[in-house]
């Protein structure tokens, strides 16, 4: 298969940004939005191992994850030149091509909600122009042309491999000055161990602070299951009125997590390819069988247990948004098992205790097993602090309540207050790859 693409030469780039200068004048971007970044492997002069520039912007790959999995179907690839193409009247503002992007290509626009990223200049290419940043370059380093896609990526380090297929051919380094296996540094162990520490990436795509909205839905969305499951042993906590109230709250709170809200029922649009709308057609069905359950009762019969099957699938999709994402071999277990979330809510609604222990183990499993993979790359006390309140509250003060026979109110609080530390840790320890994590990953391994 062919198509149009770049070309990037690391031998004749010398990181001078025009590029990326011309991408931002061009499509009249802000100076630090644009499409295209220079990034540079070995800032630090690392001996032993070579410095040279990555001239990076949309890879037009032959199968992008940004037009498989969004939601709301906003991209199209064009089948004569293979541009990945972005229609903004189509774009939610959800983000999430950003996140399924391992080069970093969709960038947000805050003012206008949706996301934007590089079309290789299709403007220019209709009057046979080439793209503005392979026009300037001073060197000749960046080039467009021709490429037979999945045979032309060779591995660089700092330059993410994925099954996308990027239509971009990096030539590398020539002979002689290629990435050595190893790095002989005259510190002491102690030192070097100290440095490698030290080089953690810090720009993450997805933070708790950005995405406060999707640890709220996700948390209630694991209550109300809960609660509807209880419900089948008639042990519901919320009455009718109470859990309509925070049913709206849940589906508010979602909301705010679109940039372009009027659009958000194109969310449903990609139920074949995109979690993302899978979670939300699942949960919309739940929310209104378990509502009928609950305002008629003549139908509870059928509608809770037809609520509850619901309630999981919509649970299992939510954790399947994550499973997609491009993380590093060592950024842990990607799924946090938010089913066992509602199952532990269920589970003491009822006053099942005895089952608390069998599930609050899985959890701790899965809990102690990603958060010490993933602090490798997260230096934080703010993360060391949260999970020791979480280890203390969930794994400790509430098995401790069901040895001791205390009300299962107390239960509930130490799980509540537990669940939501651990969906902020959650976000706090997502490592996703993007070039400057992935030149920071491989200058690590190499040490």
């Amino acid at each position: 298969m062919k198509q149009r693409g770049f070309i990037f030469d690391t031998n004749l780039c010398t990181g001078c940004n025009a590029c990326q200068l011309a991408c931002t004048l061009e499509n009249q971007l802000d100076f630090i939005r644009s499409w295209r970044k220079v990034v540079t492997f070995n800032p630090g002069h690392l001996p032993g191992h070579p410095v040279y520039h990555l001239s990076l912007a949309c890879n037009h790959c032959a199968e992008p994850d940004c037009l498989k999995y969004c939601p709301a179907l906003a991209y199209t690839k064009d089948l004569e030149t293979g541009h990945v193409l972005l229609n903004p009247d189509h774009c939610i503002g959800c983000k999430y091509c950003a996140w399924v992007c391992s080069y970093d290509a969709p960038l947000y626009d805050k003012s206008a909600g949706s996301m934007t990223k590089c079309n290789l200049c299709e403007h220019r290419y209709q009057e046979n122009l080439e793209p503005a940043c392979v026009t300037v370059c001073p060197t000749g380093a960046l080039k467009t042309g021709k490429l037979t896609i999945g045979e032309n990526i060779t591995a660089i380090s700092g330059f993410p491999q994925t099954a996308m297929k990027p239509a971009i051919e990096i030539i590398p380094l020539h002979a002689g000055r290629k990435l050595p296996g190893s790095a002989t540094l005259p510190f002491e162990e102690k030192v070097i161990e100290r440095y490698r520490n030290s080089l953690v990436a810090t720009e993450q795509k997805i933070t708790p602070g950005s995405e406060w909205s999707l640890i709220l839905f996700t948390y209630l969305a694991a209550l109300l299951v809960g609660d509807t499951f209880a419900a089948l042993f008639s042990s519901s906590l919320l009455n009718p009125i109470q859990f309509f109230l925070l049913l709206v709250c849940t589906f508010g709170i979602s909301l705010a997590h679109l940039g372009r809200k009027s659009r958000a029922m194109r969310t449903v649009l990609n139920w074949r390819n995109s979690w993302l709308s899978r979670e939300i057609i699942l949960f919309g069905f739940f929310s209104v069988i378990s509502l009928a359950s609950r305002f008629f009762p003549a139908g509870i019969a059928v509608s809770r247990p037809v609520a509850a099957v619901a309630g999981i699938a919509a649970l299992i999709a939510m954790d399947r948004v994550y499973s997609v994402l491009p993380q590093n071999a060592h950024s842990g277990i990607r799924n946090q098992a938010l089913l066992l979330t509602g199952l532990m809510f269920a589970v003491i609604i009822v006053g099942f205790t005895v089952a608390v222990i069998p599930v609050l183990g899985l959890k701790a499993w899965l809990f102690l097993s990603n958060y010490r993979i993933s602090i490798h790359y997260q230096k934080s006390n703010f993360v060391h602090f949260l999970a020791a309140g979480r280890i203390l509250t969930g794994f400790v003060m509430l098995p401790a309540t069901s040895f001791i026979q205390w009300f299962p109110s107390d239960m509930l609080i130490f799980l509540l207050i537990s669940e939501l530390l651990d969906r902020i840790i959650f976000y706090l320890s997502l490592t996703i790859v993007s070039p400057e994590i992935q030149i920071t990953q491989d200058l690590r391994t190499h040490l």
